[in-house]
């Protein structure tokens, strides 16, 4: 939902990140991810949004995807910086 609020500079732009985003799947927030969501907040100061996010990661072992550098001081999760600058036609 957050990137999708951003204001894109070009309609192929904001259409690339819509077709990206179709090849991911949905999860909803289970038991346990919920769980795990009060755990972090707990342990860190983390915004709610981030931490469902990274809850979701630890709980099916994923490697998240992100610029967000705070997110890598998170014992356990595998975090992939990606660079935010990309060339649309």
């Amino acid at each position: 939902m957050e990137i999708l609020s951003y204001n894109f500079t070009s309609k192929n732009e904001e259409g690339f990140i819509k077709n990206l985003l179709s090849l991911f799947e949905v999860i909803d927030i289970s038991k346990e991810i919920a769980q795990n969501v009060i755990l972090l907040k707990k342990m860190r100061k983390i915004k709610l949004p981030d931490a469902i996010i990274v809850a979701t990661a630890l709980t099916f072992d994923y490697t998240l995807l992100s610029n967000d550098k705070q997110l890598s001081t998170i014992i356990k999760i595998r975090r992939v910086l990606f660079s935010t600058h990309h060339h649309f036609a």
